[in-house]
Parts: structure tokens; C-alpha cells; sequence
């Protein structure tokens, strides 16, 4: 009888939450639907603002077998879903005895520490794996929330703008029901202006899952600027709120806003950034803005990175990106990628013997990437070291015999050494494993030009000016080909 009344409760449940929330079901995401007794009265204290009686609810449902839907074969995790605190502690440090470095053991011994209220013990263990994978989700949410029960809230907003600019969401239900616990540990009492700034960048991460958070990130982000709870970092995240929505015009002013009081927030330099990049045309604002980011935070890899792709990519100043490259290459001497953008940026500025160098390093810490050998080839062929530059490119294909590019370079180096039928070849081969690119298609109709094959190089021709009839150089040859082969050319 009992089995079959919560049957009928939970089916009126929901039932009701159905109709209720219809509009916005579509939206919200699976893991707040749990079908079971428990996991409609999560959701049912979920859309009523109870979210530490829904974090209940949905442990509840773990519990009962919900787990089944999350586990992932880990012993440690399972016995966690399932409730078994003193079970999912042992099998952890079973595992981090045998691998001291097991990024999902650490996550579940610093999910028991902070079941058992022990935050410093749990923020060592998020720590650790936060060295090996500082964007890692679960890791950092899980940080924010023990600085949040820690009474740190300041660190609590630092690590939370850390997770939410680097786009990854996390991994465990876990996870998401210790956001929900603290976001009713933050509303128990009155809240501070710092607390209150928490809570917004809280509900700007749950939006992810629920847009119907927006507001209440909005409501609690003009709350902080009113009690002056890092007002700069409440616009930063007022102003997100309206690019997500689409209001751009509105979103700028926000961010401008935080610059004004908070010169050194860096994430308000690079929202501010990307409105500028959205309108295109308004490269010096946009310059002034990704620089702003990077003086905020110099030693930033990220507001870094966004500095020299802009440089390099809209802006066009190579000297200036490669500045900010050797900097970063000061502090991290074996970033493969500032080596690989040190390399480029000195061939795109003639430099090709300094690019040479830059990716004879990259080969010391990746020494079977035929990529960097085709680069390097392709550097030794502007410096018309053609020997060297064919060895190269023959050392790329012995690692992968399919590379077109490296095929393709070689036929370069052969056409260059007037090896023509051998620069046929390699042109011929780097076409067949899929390389569509026109200019190459034209190297090759030229070499059987050259060597009187005219009929080859009148279809080859011909296919060229099909995909481009535009094409200058197919149009100069074309009329010889066909003299070449006995047709009124007049």
C-alpha cells in the first residue's frame, strides 16, 4: 500500500511540477530531473528556491539507486553516490596509495572532507589536482565551495571567475549539489555585501543549467554594488548576463563600469574586450582593452594569449605579439605553445634561422611530431637550403608516410631544384591524400607544362579554372597548353 500511495504521489507530483515549470523544462537540464519520488521532490524544492532541501532530496534518490546513472566504475565515486562516507574514504586513499596523482580519487577524499567539515583538508586535496589541470570544474567549484563554508569569500569569488571564464562545466552531480548547499549556506542570516557577491557569481553558474538563475544573479549582483561587496566584480557579472542576452550596448557600459572602479580587473578588460571584437570595426578600443587585461594581471596566460592572437591575427603587429611571446617564454621556458608562436612569428617576420631554432626545441619535448619537421622544412626552403629542407620533410614522412604537407613541401624543393618529374610526384601524391589546395593544383599543371605534357596539363587547367576561372596564373598558362597541343588559340 505504501509502494503503491508514493506511486500515486509522486505521479500527481509531477504531475504538477509539469504543468507548472512546462514553459521552462526545455531549458533547465536533465540532472534536475530525477525520475524517482525523491528526484521529483528535488525538483519540486529546487523550483521553489529551497535548493539546500533539493541537494537533500537528490542525495536521497543517489541513495535509493539513482546512483546506477552516474556511476562511472570508480569504487571510491560509487560508494560516495551511494551515501558510504567511511567506504568512499578508504577506497580513495586505496588508490591514491598505488597513484598519488589520481585526479578522481582526490576529487572523492576532498568531497569526504568536506562531508566531514574538514575544509582545509579538502582544499589540499582539490589543490593538487588543480596543479595538474587548473581548469578542471569540478576542482574549482569544489574549492569556491569549501572557501564558501571556510567563511573566505573573497577566495570564494576568486576561484569562481576561474571557473566561469574557462567555459567547462563540471563532471559530477556531486558537484552541483554542493553549489546548491552553498548557495543556502550564503542566504542563512543577512547577507554582506562580499556574501552577496558570491551568491551572484554562484547564480551566474547555475544559469548554465537553469537561464531562470539569471535573475537572481542580477538581483544579488545590484545587491553587492549596493552594500559595496566588490561592486567591480557584481557589474562584471551584470554585464554578462546582458551579452548572454544579446544586449551588447548594455553589457559594455557594465564592464566599463568595474574598469572605472577596479582598474585591475582584468576579467572586466576582456568581456569588454570581446564587445569590441563583436563590432568588428573598433580595433583600437578592442586593442586598448585585451592590453588593459593583460597589464591587470601580467603574469596571466590566458589574458596573454587573447593579447597575441589579437595582435597577430586582426592587428598584424608581429614585433609587438612577439614581445609579449618572449615574455611569457621568461616565465615558462617549455610552453609549447609560446615556443610554437615564437617560431611562427619569427618566420612571419623573415626570421626563418630564429624559427628554425624555436621549433628544434618543440622536437626536444616532441620529438615524433611531423609537424614541426614539415616547419621546419619550410623554413630551410626560404633560406633556399634545399638539401637540408628535403631531409626534413623526408624525416616527417618516415614518422607518417600519409602527411600531404610534407609531401607537398618536398615537391616545392624538387620543382625549386629543377627535379621536375620528381617535384610530379610528390605534388601528384600530396593531392591524392587530400590536399585541395588550389595553388598547389597550379604548381602541378605548371610542371607538366614544363615538361611537355600537355595534355595533363590542359585537364589540370581546366580543373583549376573551374573551381576559380578568376585565377591568374591558370588563365596565362592556358592558352600556351593549348597551342602546345595544336589548337587555334586566336
Amino acid at each position: 500500500m505504501v509502494i503503491s500511495y508514493r506511486r500515486v504521489v509522486l505521479g500527481i507530483i509531477v504531475a504538477i511540477l509539469f504543468l507548472y515549470a512546462r514553459e521552462r523544462i526545455e531549458e533547465m537540464d536533465g540532472r534536475l530531473f530525477q525520475a524517482s519520488f525523491h528526484g521529483a521532490q528535488g525538483l519540486a524544492y529546487y523550483l521553489t528556491g529551497h535548493y539546500a532541501k533539493a541537494a537533500t532530496a537528490y542525495r536521497a534518490h543517489l541513495r535509493d539507486g539513482g546512483w546506477r546513472q552516474w556511476d562511472t566504475g570508480d569504487h571510491a565515486y560509487r560508494a560516495l553516490l551511494q551515501g558510504d562516507v567511511a567506504t568512499a574514504a578508504l577506497a580513495a586513499d586505496q588508490q591514491l596509495a598505488t597513484q598519488h596523482d589520481d585526479l578522481l580519487a582526490l576529487l572523492t577524499r576532498g568531497e569526504v572532507a568536506l562531508a566531514q567539515r574538514d575544509f582545509h583538508a579538502a582544499l589540499l586535496h582539490f589543490d593538487q589536482i588543480l596543479e595538474h589541470d587548473e581548469t578542471h570544474a569540478d576542482a574549482l567549484l569544489l574549492t569556491a565551495v569549501a572557501h564558501t563554508y571556510a567563511q573566505a569569500p573573497n577566495q570564494a569569488i576568486d576561484t569562481l571567475n576561474r571557473l566561469l571564464r574557462s567555459n567547462r562545466v563540471e563532471a559530477r552531480l556531486t558537484t552541483f549539489l554542493w553549489t546548491l548547499e552553498a548557495v543556502d549556506e550564503l542566504q542563512e542570516g543577512t547577507p554582506d555585501g562580499l556574501r552577496w557577491c558570491l551568491l551572484a557569481h554562484y547564480y551566474r553558474n547555475l544559469r548554465i543549467y537553469d537561464p531562470s538563475n539569471a535573475p537572481l544573479a542580477a538581483k544579488a549582483a545590484y545587491r553587492a554594488i549596493e552594500l559595496g561587496g566588490r561592486p567591480d566584480d557584481a557589474y562584471v557579472t551584470l554585464g554578462v548576463l546582458e551579452d548572454k542576452r544579446g544586449d551588447y550596448d548594455r553589457a559594455l557600459s557594465f564592464f566599463l563600469q568595474a574598469i572605472d572602479l577596479n582598474s585591475l580587473n582584468a576579467e572586466a578588460f576582456r568581456w569588454a574586450a570581446n564587445i569590441y571584437r563583436h563590432r568588428g570595426s573598433d580595433l583600437l578600443n578592442e586593442y586598448q582593452m585585451w592590453k588593459g587585461a593583460v597589464e591587470a594581471s601580467p603574469k596571466d596566460q590566458l589574458h596573454r594569449a587573447n593579447l597575441i592572437a589579437f595582435l597577430t591575427e586582426r592587428f598584424g603587429d608581429y614585433p609587438q605579439a612577439l614581445e609579449y611571446v618572449k615574455a611569457g617564454l621568461s616565465e615558462s621556458p617549455q610552453n609549447q605553445e609560446l615556443l610554437a608562436q615564437a617560431a611562427k612569428l619569427h618566420f612571419n617576420l623573415g626570421r626563418a634561422e630564429e624559427a628554425i631554432g624555436y621549433y628544434r626545441q618543440l622536437l626536444t619535448l616532441q620529438p615524433r611530431n611531423p609537424a614541426f619537421y614539415e616547419a621546419i622544412g619550410m623554413s630551410l626552403e626560404t633560406l633556399e637550403r634545399y638539401d637540408e629542407a628535403a631531409q626534413t620533410y623526408r624525416m616527417a614522412l618516415a614518422i607518417d608516410p600519409a602527411r600531404s604537407y610534407a609531401h607537398r613541401g618536398l615537391g616545392n624543393v624538387y620543382a625549386n631544384q629543377k627535379r621536375v618529374q620528381e617535384s610530379i610526384v610528390e605534388y601528384e601524391t600530396a593531392i591524392r591524400l587530400g590536399d585541395n589546395d588550389l595553388t598547389l593544383k597550379t604548381y602541378l599543371c605548371q610542371q607538366y607544362v614544363y615538361t611537355g605534357q600537355y595534355r595533363q596539363a590542359a585537364t589540370c587547367l581546366e580543373q583549376v579554372l573551374k573551381r576559380d576561372p578568376d585565377n591568374k596564373g591558370a588563365q596565362h598558362l592556358y592558352p600556351y597548353v593549348r597551342k602546345g597541343l595544336g589548337h587555334d588559340v586566336s
